[in-house]
């Protein structure tokens, strides 16, 4: 596959820090990496996987279904 595609499961109304939404971080990721990647949620530690359900592995191409407003500092936003 040429991209990953991150299908957010459930909208949220806390803030999440979402750095690790990242090309570069991706390019060199399983897709079972990607999904253990760190987001804060408030000040709590989360999983990307927790939030998103994601298709694909090691690419630089994402792209990010769904309404995500509360998500930020992330490349592209």
């Amino acid at each position: 596959m040429d991209k990953v595609i991150l299908r957010l499961k459930e909208r949220s109304n806390i803030p999440v820090e979402a750095e690790a939404i990242c090309p570069d971080l991706f390019f060199t990721k399983s897709r079972q990496e990607i999904e253990e990647l760190a987001l804060y949620y408030g000040n709590k530690g989360r999983r990307l996987g927790d939030f998103f359900q994601v298709q694909g592995e090691r690419s630089d191409n994402i792209v990010i279904e769904g309404e995500i407003p509360n998500f930020k500092n992330f490349p592209g936003q």
